[in-house]
């Protein structure tokens, strides 16, 4: 009986720390998935981290640019003003001639050359007039793509500003996973090594039932010669018992009969 109970503990106590070796192999498992884990998320907050300092880069680069189109719009304007005077003063130019080849008409003969420079004067007034306001709506135009191409450089930089703001927020999360993954692998390293502890205590406690075991076995075998040799030594005893009941007889029947001897003597 004692030793049926002595082989379930032993089979309990086997069966236990193997699955304590699986447990301690599946944590160590999900430790080293945990770490790969964590690595991953490690190099992903690095990279974002790189995404970031380019994306910076590229908004100092395109506020630089803003810039330089609105100092290009802003000298347009000033040229825009310029050309304004200048075509005011064309006017005025023209009006002067008109009025100087008027004069030289009334003046007659002792006019004709005045008049030829008036009118050559009036000519170049109109090609100047002309000539000005080609230039003032190439500038119109080219002030009109540059308002065009600051919105669209400003809409890029909020753009840009606005995808250094989701990298960043990329970067704390990936720290975050970082962080819970390095907490994982503390904890299951624990739970590892706990098991590895168990383990270790359930081996010695299988040792010592296979030990308790193999001492039982023995004592039975003792146990089972000793009365084997007790149920020897009760024969022995009963054969003694019965030669020395058989002796004392004999004595008897001896001195009987030298009494009888004796008196008939």
């Amino acid at each position: 009986m004692q030793t049926d109970q002595t082989h379930d503990v032993s089979v309990a106590i086997e069966q236990m720390t193997q699955t304590i070796v699986e447990n301690a192999k599946n944590a160590t498992r999900s430790a080293d998935v945990a770490k790969e884990n964590g690595l991953l998320a490690r190099r992903g907050g690095e990279v974002v981290e790189e995404t970031v300092q380019k994306m910076s880069e590229i908004a100092g680069i395109v506020k630089a640019s803003v810039k330089s189109v609105e100092k290009l719009g802003q000298s347009g304007t000033q040229i825009g003003e310029i050309i304004s005077v200048i075509d005011e003063i064309a006017d005025q130019t023209n009006l002067l001639a008109l009025n100087a080849a008027i004069e030289a008409a009334r003046a007659g003969d002792q006019g004709k050359g005045f008049a030829v420079v008036a009118d050559e004067v009036r000519k170049l007034a109109e090609r100047t007039t002309r000539a000005t306001k080609e230039i003032a709506d190439k500038i119109s135009k080219i002030q009109s793509e540059t308002l065009e191409v600051v919105d669209a450089m400003k809409k890029g930089e909020f753009e840009v500003n606005n995808g250094i703001s989701l990298a960043g927020n990329a970067g704390e999360a990936l720290g975050k996973i970082v962080k819970s993954a390095n907490d994982f692998i503390d904890m299951v390293s624990h739970i590892a090594a706990a098991n590895e502890e168990q383990s270790t205590t359930s081996e010695q406690i299988s040792r010592s039932i296979d030990q308790i075991k193999q001492i039982s076995n023995e004592s039975q075998q003792s146990v089972y010669n000793v009365s084997k040799n007790s149920n020897r030594l009760n024969e022995l005893t009963g054969e003694l018992s019965k030669a020395l009941d058989k002796f004392v007889i004999d004595q008897n029947r001896q001195i009987a009969a030298k009494n009888s001897e004796t008196v008939t003597f």
